[in-house]
């Protein structure tokens, strides 16, 4: 087995510390006031970016995820409502099970999939999202079933 010029962690630890303790005393220098308020705003503006990103990412990545989410969802179910395949409920059912599929696949990993209101109640009252979240949720879930359902509108209308 070979050993080592430092026997055990401790004096491992202790040496990257000494090492780093002398890099920091040499890169000190009399600019010392300006480097240090530089590095204040830097770290300032390192921490707005992480708010800024953790808003992004638990508040307004969801919500966008939910709105396309319930647009194809009620554009893929309006537009198969209207299928002429001998007038059986077949259609509609399997390709709405499909779409709920794909869509948690897709979103899932994102907002949860509710992309039913009753779905985003039933995680509230489990615990699974805030309280502030809910009525957003509604709020995208209703403006992408009615952006989902006008396109279907269109384009059966176009026929």
């Amino acid at each position: 087995m070979e050993s080592d010029s430092y026997g055990d962690r401790e004096e491992l630890l202790g040496a990257v510390k000494r090492d780093f303790g002398s890099i920091e005393q040499l890169s000190s220098s009399s600019n010392e006031p300006k480097e240090r308020s530089q590095s204040v705003s830097s770290q300032k503006a390192a921490d707005e970016m992480k708010t800024k990103s953790e808003i992004y990412e638990q508040w307004i990545r969801p919500l966008i995820a939910e709105f396309f989410g319930q647009l194809i969802f009620a554009f893929l179910h309006s537009s198969t409502g209207h299928s002429n395949i001998a007038g059986t409920a077949l259609a509609p059912a399997v390709s709405d099970g499909l779409t709920v599929t794909i869509l948690v696949i897709i979103i899932g990993h994102i907002s949860g999939a509710h992309v039913n209101f009753a779905v985003t109640t039933a995680v509230f009252v489990g615990g699974g999202i805030k309280w502030m979240m809910v009525p957003l949720y509604l709020i995208a879930q209703l403006l992408g079933s009615l952006a989902g359902a006008g396109l279907a509108y269109v384009r059966i209308m176009k026929k």
